[in-house]
C-alpha cells in the first residue's frame, strides 16, 4: 500500500509528511519549489499529494446573502467571491449556520488565496514530479477538527498554533465554525516568549476591533506549543482578561491523532497533516484543471478496478457454472445407475419366474403347475393348496395365464381366467366369479383378493379394468397371499 502524501506550504517554507492509513510516519523539510522536484519525486514516488496552505494571503469575509432559492443563492455566492477575490481562481463560498441574532438570510464565508505566485511552482514541481493533485486545502479551515479535542466546540473559541519558523498562526471560531485567521510572523531574533505573549494581549482587541466578538462575550483560548513554552507562557496565560486558556502540548496531541512518537521532526505539521487524512473536507480550491491528472488517473484505476471487478466476476459465474455441470453430472450419474439397477431388477424378475400358460385341463392342478415355476421352499407354496377348493367350486371358469411372484417381491398373484362356455349373459358371469372371490376371501391362507378386470361395466369398486372380448368374458384377479413364516396367518 503506498500511502499518502501531505505537502504543507507556508510563506517560507514547505514540507512532505507521509503517512498511512491517516497516520503521519515521517514529515521532510523541502527546498524551495524550483529544487524540489527531484525531492519530491524521491519521497512521494509518484504518489497522489493533498495539499495543506497555512499562508499570510488568505483573507475571509462575511457576507449575508439573502434568502433564495437553491440555486439562486449559489449564483449570488459566485458573484460575491469573483468581486471579493477576482485576482484569483482559488476561493470559496462555505454556508455558516445561523446564530441567535444573525439578520434575515444565509450567513457565508467567503475565502480566498490572493497570492496565487505563491502556490503555482507547487503545483509545477508535483506536476514534474509525476504525483497528481488531489486539492488545495486550508490548514486554519481544517483546525475545526482540533475544538472537540480540545473541549472548544462550543461558544468563542480562538486556536493559537505555533508553525515552522517559528510563527503564530491564530483562528477564531464559533461553534466550531471559522470566522477569521491571521498568521503572525516571528522573526528569529525575537523571543519566541515574548511574541506568544504579546499575541496573547494583542487577540481579542484584534477579534473586537474585526467586529467578531463583544467585549462581553468569554473566550475560550487553545494554545498548542511545545511542552517548554507553555510553562514559560504558564503565567502569562492567567492574565487574559475573560478568557479561559486551555494549554495543549502539539507532541502530546499528535501522538492522540496517530502520529508516530519520534519520527515525525514537526510535530504540528504532522498534526494537521493527521486531521486533513482523518477528516477530508468536502470543500476545497482547486480547480478541475488543477486536478486534471488526478481525475485522469481516477478514471484509469476506476476502469481497471471495473475490468478485473468483471473478470471475478465472471471467474465466479464460470466456477459456479461448473459447479452446476459438476452436480447435474453427478445426479444424472445417479439417476442412470438407478435406471440401470431397476431395468436389471425388472430383468431379473422377468427372468426368473415369467408368466406361463396354464393349460385348461390342468386348471384345477395348480400346486403341481407351480411346483415347475419355483423352488420347492417357496413361502408361497404351502397357501396354494388353499386355492385347490375354491377353484374346484368353480367349474365355468377357465385359468389361461399365471403371473407368480419372484422370490423376495411382494406376495401377490395375478390369475387370468374367462367364464367359458359364455352365451352373452354377462349377470351370469359376474355371478360366479363373485361365488368364487367370495370362497376365497374365507381362506386364512389369502389376504385378499381382489378382481382387477371384469368382463363389463359393474356398479362398486371391485372391478378397476371393465373389458368385454365378444364370445368370452376374460377377467383378472388378483391374490395376496400368506406365506410359511408369515404370523398373520396363524
Amino acid at each position: 500500500m503506498a500511502g499518502d502524501a501531505v505537502l504543507l506550504l507556508g510563506n517560507d517554507w514547505a514540507s512532505l509528511c507521509l503517512a498511512r492509513r491517516g497516520k503521519v510516519h515521517a514529515v521532510h523539510p523541502l527546498p524551495p519549489a524550483a529544487q524540489a522536484v527531484d525531492r519530491l519525486r524521491a519521497l512521494a514516488g509518484g504518489r497522489e499529494v493533498r495539499v495543506l496552505l497555512d499562508v499570510v494571503e488568505e483573507e475571509y469575509v462575511v457576507s449575508v446573502v439573502p434568502p433564495a432559492g437553491r440555486r439562486d443563492r449559489k449564483l449570488m455566492i459566485e458573484r460575491r467571491l469573483a468581486v471579493a477575490f477576482e485576482t484569483t481562481p482559488w476561493r470559496l463560498g462555505l454556508a455558516l449556520r445561523p446564530q441567535a441574532g444573525d439578520p434575515s438570510g444565509c450567513r457565508v464565508l467567503l475565502c480566498g488565496l490572493t497570492a496565487p505566485g505563491r502556490i503555482r511552482p507547487w503545483l509545477s514541481a508535483l506536476r514534474a514530479a509525476g504525483s497528481p493533485l488531489v486539492g488545495l486545502y486550508s490548514l486554519p479551515l481544517i483546525s475545526a477538527a482540533l475544538l472537540p479535542t480540545c473541549g472548544l466546540q462550543k461558544g468563542a473559541a480562538a486556536l493559537l498554533s505555533q508553525r515552522p519558523g517559528g510563527g503564530l498562526r491564530m483562528s477564531f471560531l464559533v461553534d466550531g465554525q471559522l470566522l477569521a485567521s491571521r498568521l503572525l510572523p516571528v522573526y528569529p531574533a525575537a523571543d519566541t516568549g515574548f511574541a506568544w505573549q504579546d499575541a496573547l494581549g494583542r487577540l481579542r482587541p484584534w477579534l473586537e476591533q474585526a467586529g467578531c466578538l463583544r467585549p462581553e462575550t468569554p473566550l475560550a483560548i487553545g494554545l498548542l506549543g511545545n511542552a517548554g513554552l507553555l510553562e514559560t507562557l504558564r503565567a502569562a496565560l492567567a492574565q487574559v482578561p475573560n478568557s479561559r486558556v486551555h494549554a495543549l502540548d502539539l507532541s502530546a496531541l499528535a501522538r492522540r491523532y496517530g502520529c508516530a512518537s519520534g519520527a515525525p521532526s514537526s510535530p504540528e505539521d504532522a498534526l494537521f497533516a493527521a486531521c486533513l487524512l482523518q477528516r477530508l473536507p468536502a470543500e476545497q480550491y482547486a480547480t478541475a484543471a488543477d486536478r486534471a491528472d488526478w481525475r485522469a488517473r481516477r478514471r484509469r484505476r476506476l476502469g481497471r478496478d471495473l475490468l478485473a471487478a468483471c473478470c471475478v466476476a465472471m471467474s465466479l459465474c464460470s466456477l459456479a457454472l461448473t459447479r452446476l455441470g459438476l452436480r447435474a453430472a453427478q445426479d444424472a450419474a445417479a439417476l442412470a445407475a438407478e435406471n440401470q439397477s431397476l431395468a436389471a431388477s425388472l430383468k431379473v424378475q422377468q427372468q426368473a419366474l415369467p408368466p406361463r400358460f396354464i393349460e385348461p385341463a390342468a386348471g384345477l392342478a395348480l400346486r403341481e403347475f407351480c411346483r415347475d415355476l419355483a423352488a420347492a421352499a417357496h413361502p408361497l407354496l404351502p397357501a396354494l393348496d388353499e386355492l385347490a377348493a375354491p377353484l374346484a367350486a368353480a367349474p365355468a371358469l377357465r385359468w389361461t395365464q399365471i403371473e407368480w411372484p419372484a422370490q423376495g417381491q411382494a406376495t401377490g398373484l395375478l390369475l387370468h381366467g374367462e367364464v367359458h362356455p359364455f352365451d352373452g349373459d354377462y349377470g351370469a358371469a359376474l355371478a360366479a366369479i363373485e361365488q368364487l372371490l367370495e370362497g376365497l376371501r374365507q381362506r386364512p391362507a389369502i389376504r385378499a383378493a381382489v378382481l382387477h378386470q371384469s368382463p363389463l361395466p359393474t356398479p362398486g369398486a371391485a372391478a378397476q379394468v371393465i373389458r368385454s372380448d365378444g364370445a368370452s368374458a376374460r377377467f383378472t384377479l388378483g391374490l395376496a397371499l400368506r406365506g410359511a413364516g408369515d404370523a398373520s396367518g396363524h
